[in-house]
């Protein structure tokens, strides 16, 4: 049975049409089933709010950043219906689906799976409720298909405003199963999926807090770890660095070889590496820029208003690998003093970032001067506890690295469950 299915999915894969199949304009699927449109098995913006309502009534108003690719963040507070903006009209119940009509390329899309007697959301969503209960998750999870991306996209060809209406939401098109128990299967199989990545993705916010909060204790010396109790030195950074400034390399810029460099771009917020491929030729002008194992670099320059990145440092892991711009500046360590990897991690914490912000300079680009970063002051234990401190740290990281795995890949089981299952690739027997 293995070996039939296989065989009729690389026969579809190859677009030919297997025997019990047929093609449509949704591609090719089984006989029994059939081509809905989404007006056809849903209503969409069946109720909204007119200006007869009382201006006191209050509402928990969700706009379009309160939805992301099956997510939804909860407002904080109430707004009486005067305040709110005139685009909060839609009502919307609860297991209803919330489709950002906007950029709908981003996905915006949840199912409003909670109490909805006192929320409203904004003219920016299509509201839509399934005509059949049964069929509420089946419609969900098929906007998130690559059949409706594609339809989604050849609307949006050509369109000076990235946004589809309530017309184009009523004429998508979805493979449609005539067996009830059939569609409720695939949608309940597919949300199943949906509650494993939730509660992996819960667990490993949990373990962030968790890492951040020990962060926070242990590279102060609120907690020590057990067999440690000295005194800590106070030390500025700039008795426990060396620190080296760049210049544009731009003209240097070679895609074909070279060294990657180190660059803004780079950077996520807790100081892990995100590889953009820029590569910058190496040659007598470019090699003193270079940086060596355990460096840090440090962005000094930020775009963005809350500074996020700014101060933030990578720890550079192999020689001659990687090349540090005007935008970073190389932190050359005294491991007389200071371990790397301690300071990849003190440097990167909450409290010492504030203290870096804070002789940030700039408006909503801001920069950092080096002589005021060097004479920030800071407290480290010996080079012992630092080890164990790093390597406690260390093991955590190594935790929330495994668990984002984990969760990448369910994302990717589901994906290809869901081009089987919803297409009727593979049949669900009940």
């Amino acid at each position: 049975m293995k070996q039939e299915i296989k065989e009729r999915i690389d026969m579809i894969n190859r677009g030919e049409i297997p025997e019990g199949y047929k093609k449509t304009k949704v591609g090719i699927i089984p006989v029994d089933w059939e081509v809905k449109k989404l007006k056809d098995i849903s209503n969409i913006n069946s109720k909204s709010l007119d200006n007869s309502v009382d201006k006191n009534c209050m509402f928990y108003y969700y706009d379009l950043s309160c939805v992301d690719n099956g997510n939804i963040k909860h407002p904080n507070e109430k707004i009486s219906f005067n305040s709110l903006p005139s685009r909060a009209r839609r009502i919307f119940n609860t297991n209803d689906i919330l489709m950002s009509t906007v950029r709908p390329y981003l996905k915006g899309f949840a199912k409003a799976s909670f109490e909805t007697s006192d929320c409203i959301c904004s003219t920016g969503f299509a509201v839509i409720s399934s005509k059949n209960i049964n069929d509420i998750d089946l419609i969900y999870q098929n906007l998130f298909s690559y059949e409706i991306e594609k339809q989604i996209n050849s609307l949006l060809v050509g369109s000076n405003y990235p946004a589809i209406n309530n017309k184009d939401v009523q004429n998508l098109k979805i493979p449609y199963s005539t067996k009830q128990y059939e569609r409720k299967a695939i949608g309940k199989i597919l949300s199943t999926w949906d509650n494993a990545m939730a509660l992996k993705e819960k667990l490993l916010e949990q373990k962030k807090q968790q890492k951040k909060g020990l962060m926070q204790n242990l590279l102060t010396g609120k907690v020590r770890l057990p067999g440690f109790d000295g005194e800590w030195k106070k030390v500025e950074l700039g008795d426990i660095v060396e620190c080296y400034n760049s210049k544009s390399l731009e003209k240097y810029f070679n895609q074909e070889t070279g060294l990657k460099v180190i660059s803004i771009g780079n950077y996520s917020v807790d100081g892990t590496y995100i590889d953009k491929g820029i590569l910058v030729e190496l040659n007598e002008e470019t090699k003193k820029y270079v940086l060596n194992k355990n460096d840090l670099a440090m962005v000094l320059n930020d775009k963005t208003k809350e500074g996020r990145i700014i101060g933030r440092v990578l720890l550079i892991d192999e020689d001659n690998k990687y090349i540090f711009n005007q935008r970073t500046a190389r932190l050359v360590v005294n491991n007389e003093l200071v371990l790397s990897k301690y300071l990849y991690y003190l440097i990167n914490s909450d409290e010492f970032h504030r203290k870096i912000f804070s002789i940030s300079q700039g408006g909503t680009q801001i920069y950092i001067n080096i002589k005021p970063l060097l004479r920030l002051n800071t407290r480290i234990p010996g080079l012992l506890e630092q080890e164990s401190i790093s390597n406690f740290l260390d093991a955590m990281s190594k935790e929330i690295k495994l668990l984002e795995k984990e969760l990448e890949a369910l994302k990717e089981q589901k994906k290809g469950l869901m081009q089987l299952l919803l297409t009727g690739k593979v049949r669900v027997k009940v």
